[in-house]
């Protein structure tokens, strides 16, 4: 029996790209949105904008995801996901997957390289950019997605999904954001925690519930950290509790 051929969408989600854009008008005002999994079908996608956290804000251009491994002072290994402007540009989300495949190619490797660590991380100016907390991120079914969102509007999904495959789908666009936004889970080994337009990953492998912060450059935001970990304002307040204790 004849192997399928893969469609378009199968075949992204094989290279999920670690490279993805935020445009100046960014959908609903939300450069970044913060989800767990999602299944989503109203008719514009407003709803699923409306119900979730989102980092607005956001530098336009291209950006890139990462994955950073370290370890604690005891000896534990610590997971950040960070998502950082690289350029100025956007990516077309309409193109062959043959030229996505060949800008991944070229860039993959560059951006990784040119990352030297969270602390380290320099502007545009040349400037050590200085984190600052923005929040906790919860969800009760354990996913943490970070994804632009260019790429969770009806107008992504059919440029992402060819004509074929979304005529064959009964879902159609809620398909599309439940297979985006499941990538923590279900995605092809080597890409886990990356997903198409951003990051997804269990919520326990950063530290849960996980940290929010980002570093901003002439008022707007260039970088995206979730970490765990315990920072200055939760050894404040564990110092204000044990003072109220005595």
């Amino acid at each position: 029996m004849a192997e399928e051929t893969p469609t378009r969408f199968d075949r992204l989600i094989a290279l999920t790209p670690r490279r993805f854009h935020i445009s100046s008008e960014p959908p609903f005002g939300v450069g970044l949105v913060l989800c767990g999994h999602v299944n989503a079908d109203d008719d514009d996608g407003s709803q699923f904008f409306m119900e979730h956290n989102g980092i607005r804000n956001c530098k336009p251009g291209i950006w890139t995801s990462l994955a950073v491994f370290s370890q604690d002072e005891g000896g534990e290994e610590m997971t950040e996901c960070v998502l950082r402007w690289v350029e100025d540009g956007s990516i077309d989300l309409a193109q062959d997957v043959k030229q996505w495949e060949e800008y991944e190619g070229r860039t993959r490797k560059l951006d990784a390289e040119s990352f030297k660590s969270v602390e380290g991380m320099v502007g545009k100016d040349g400037k050590v950019l200085e984190w600052k907390r923005k929040g906790t991120y919860y969800d009760d079914g354990g996913v943490c997605n970070v994804v632009s969102t260019e790429y969770l509007t009806r107008a992504a999904f059919e440029k992402i999904v060819d004509a074929e495959q979304r005529a064959d789908l009964e879902e159609g666009y809620g398909f599309y954001v439940e297979t985006l936004t499941l990538s923590a889970f279900d995605g092809p080994p080597g890409n886990e925690r990356f997903c198409i337009g951003g990051m997804s990953f269990g919520q326990d492998e950063v530290g849960g519930p996980p940290r929010v912060s980002v570093a901003e450059e002439n008022g707007q935001v260039v970088a995206v950290r979730i970490h765990g970990g315990e920072d200055e304002e939760d050894e404040e307040a564990g110092e204000d509790e044990e003072d109220e204790d005595d």
